[in-house]
Order: structure tokens, then C-alpha cells, then sequence
């Protein structure tokens, strides 16, 4: 018995350990030279990392870390996060070393809420944004509010401007840390909590009365969520000063940019950052929330350098070895988590490898025979790619080649100036 008990402890020290943990996570895609790829919340492209759990498990990284230093294994330090099984985790290789979670975010008014909305003909000031307002005649319906997107669970004719409001209740005043108000819309908003303004776009300047009938601003914002984007975010880092244990109101005006408009979008979210134990995260996959994301100390270089997981001991448990990229060009796993790499011509960082992979590029193929400059007798310009089994095609107004364009079979007489771009193609490359 002594001998079975003994084993049995092996056993769940084994599948309770770091190793089992990182033989399951892995490096699934990386991009060294982010051109105009996704974007931080800080708006920059940075480069990325993608981490995928191929296990049917949940993986804690806390502790764990990835370095592009074989000398230092522990240069960054992964916080105190989990990754569901068969789900992705992209960190940035910004060098802004950010990696607090500080809050756990609870969603307490979802996109397909119920609210009560109008659509208003006239001034009815100011007192429906405030708490204890009778809304008793107004409609009720779900978000989005709007036409034309295809986004719309309320479906409205084309309109100026719809209000809408919510009541909620807090109980956990003291707890809370941030509010958030993700919202999708089209072309213009302001909201509002108890009275107090705490978001506004394209829609005058804050602070100051929005007319019923008041257009937006110059710009017309398209709506993002229903193309697969994200809403904006607006964080209220002082929610105590605007927030009230009991019912609480959200009011918020959408506006048009033109009443001919072939569409209006309106899709809020309200999403509670709360500090204090007992709290689970319930956070839909539809916010990106601007600190969640994670910032290592360091930059990739497209030359290539290698990349390293350890676990919290240092001991390694994967490393990729350099690997050159050119601008926009992703080098990853397919399948997810396997053990096979390519190129890609179409990143998917945080969603599977399913794009079109390939063993290799073309890169910078195309050799011309003179360079760029001053040729008063004219020019025949000669173009060939140091791999004969290429195509190339090239432009003469500056844009980026692409098959269809013009294919060079023979030299190119230059008599005027002219801008000549090239780009070498090949079936089995990238």
C-alpha cells in the first residue's frame, strides 16, 4: 500500500508541474517587422509573439518567461495569467516591459442588452441622463441600435440621433477600480453616468449640450465590430466620483454625420475593473482591454534572434532559432502547435495558422542593371531575379507590383522620367 501511495504522490507531482505545463504552450507565430500589421493600445505597430495552449488543459504562465538572450533567459516575466485551452496569447516585442494585470473585469451591460431608447423630434433637455428620469414611454430594444451595418438588433429608419439609457446597480462601490465604456458607432456619440459626461466622439466639445438634431463632426467613422473589430474603449480611471451604491444610470446620444446617411451604428458595452479577492474575470472576447495586453522588455530583429521559453527555474522548455523576415511577412506553425514552419503573406495573430504557408520567399529577388538617376541619352533598363524560375512584373507609376501588371520579358526602354518598381513571383514562395 505504502509502495501505490508513494506513486500515486510521483504521479501528481509530475502532471502538477512547470514542464508539463510549457510541453503544452508553445511559440506558434512571430512577426519581426510590423509594417502596418495590428496595432498596441497605444496605437504603434509593434512586433508580436503568439503563445498557443495545444492541450485540452488550461496552462498559468505566472512565473514562466521569454527572452531573446540565451545569456539571460529570465529578461521578461510573465504575470499571473492563464491560457485556456487550444486559445492563443499574443505579447508584443514593443520593449515597453508591460506586464501588471491589476484588475479583474467583470462585463455587467453586454452588446445585445436591453435598453430603453428614442428617436427625438425635438429639445427634451437634459434630465433623462440623470438617475430617477421616468422612461416609462420610451421603446424598449436591443443593442446595436441603427440601419445599414447589418450589426443592428434594433433596427432603425434613417434618422440624426437616438438616446438611450439603462439603469444598473452597484453594490461593491468601494472595490472598484475602473469603469469602461467599450463602445462600436457610427458616426458619433456622447454618454453619460448619473449626469456626469464620461465619453464623447466626433460630437462637439466636451462638455457642451448635444442638440437632438446636431450632425457630427467632419469625418464619417465606420463601425468596426461587424467587420470582426473591436469597439473603442473609454476607461474612467475615478469611477467612485461618478458611481452610487443602488441604481445607477448609462445615458448615451448617437448621431448621424448626414440624415441621408446610408447607415447608423450604436453598440455599447459597460465592463466594471474591480480590485479585491473573490472576484472571476467575465470579460467577452469582443473587448480588448488596453492594459490587459503585454508588452515584453524587448524588440525582435528581422535579421532573425532566437526566442526562448523557460520556466520559472530557467530551465528551458522551447527555443526557436533566428529566422529572417521581411516587413509583413509572419513565420509560424501549421498546424497550431505543430511541429512544421512557414512563411505567411497573411498574419493571424490571436486566431489560427489557416492562411496560405509557405516553405519560403522570393524576398529581394529583383536585380536591376542600373540604378536610379540622370540618363540624358534615355535608358534600357535590364531587370532579372537571382532565382531563374521566377516571374517578374513591375509598375511605372510607383504603386506595388502584383501579378496582372506589367511582366518583364525584355528590356525596358526609359526615355522620360519614370518610376520603375519590381517584385519577383513564384508559385511555391511566398
Amino acid at each position: 500500500m505504502g509502495r501505490i501511495l508513494r506513486k500515486l504522490l510521483l504521479l501528481i507531482v509530475f502532471l502538477s508541474s512547470p514542464l508539463l505545463i510549457f510541453s503544452q504552450v508553445h511559440i506558434n507565430e512571430i512577426m519581426s517587422s510590423n509594417l502596418n500589421g495590428i496595432t498596441d493600445e497605444d496605437g504603434a505597430y509593434s512586433d508580436w509573439i503568439e503563445l498557443f495552449n495545444n492541450s485540452g488543459s488550461q496552462a498559468n504562465l505566472n512565473g514562466f518567461h521569454i527572452s531573446d538572450d540565451p545569456a539571460n533567459l529570465k529578461k521578461w516575466t510573465f504575470p499571473d495569467i492563464a491560457l485556456d485551452p487550444y486559445s492563443y496569447l499574443v505579447i508584443f516585442a514593443s520593449g515597453k516591459n508591460r506586464n501588471a494585470l491589476p484588475v479583474t473585469y467583470q462585463t455587467i451591460i453586454p452588446r445585445d442588452a436591453e435598453w430603453k431608447y428614442m428617436v427625438p423630434s425635438s429639445d427634451i433637455g437634459s434630465s433623462w441622463r440623470n438617475n430617477g428620469y421616468n422612461s416609462s414611454s420610451w421603446n424598449t430594444g436591443r443593442s446595436g441600435f441603427g440601419y445599414g451595418d447589418g450589426d443592428d438588433a434594433t433596427l432603425l429608419p434613417n434618422i440624426i440621433s437616438v438616446f438611450i439609457r439603462r439603469e444598473f446597480t452597484i453594490t461593491n462601490l468601494q472595490d472598484i477600480q475602473e469603469l469602461v465604456l467599450s463602445i462600436d458607432y457610427d458616426d458619433g456619440f456622447v454618454a453619460y453616468i448619473n449626469g456626469h459626461e464620461i465619453a464623447r466622439s466626433n460630437l462637439g466639445t466636451a462638455g457642451t449640450t448635444v442638440l437632438y438634431n446636431q450632425l457630427t463632426g467632419s469625418f464619417s467613422r465606420e463601425a468596426t465590430m461587424y467587420g470582426g473589430g473591436f469597439p473603442e474603449n473609454y476607461v474612467i480611471t475615478n469611477p467612485g466620483a461618478i458611481l452610487v451604491n443602488g441604481v445607477n444610470v448609462i445615458a448615451i446620444q448617437g448621431h448621424n454625420t448626414d440624415p441621408a446617411s446610408t447607415d447608423l451604428s450604436l453598440i455599447p458595452i459597460l465592463t466594471l475593473g474591480l480590485s479585491g479577492s473573490g472576484y472571476t474575470e467575465s470579460l467577452p472576447d469582443y473587448i480588448q482591454m488596453p492594459h490587459k495586453l503585454l508588452h515584453t522588455n524587448f524588440k525582435l530583429d528581422g535579421k532573425g534572434e532566437a526566442l526562448i521559453l523557460s520556466n520559472p527555474d530557467s530551465s528551458v522548455m522551447e527555443s526557436i532559432p533566428p529566422v529572417a523576415l521581411m516587413e509583413n511577412i509572419s513565420y509560424g506553425r501549421q498546424p497550431d502547435g505543430g511541429d512544421t514552419w512557414f512563411y505567411f503573406g497573411l498574419p493571424t495573430p490571436g486566431t489560427s495558422n489557416t492562411s496560405a504557408g509557405f516553405e519560403s520567399y522570393t524576398g529581394d529577388t529583383v536585380i536591376f542593371s542600373s540604378g536610379g538617376g540622370y540618363y540624358p541619352g534615355g535608358l534600357q533598363l535590364q531587370l532579372s531575379s537571382i532565382f531563374n524560375s521566377d516571374s517578374i512584373y513591375y509598375t511605372v507609376d510607383g504603386s506595388e507590383p502584383k501579378i496582372g501588371d506589367l511582366r518583364y520579358s525584355s528590356p525596358i526602354n526609359i526615355s522620360q522620367n519614370t518610376i520603375i518598381r519590381a517584385r519577383s513571383f513564384n508559385s511555391e514562395k511566398l
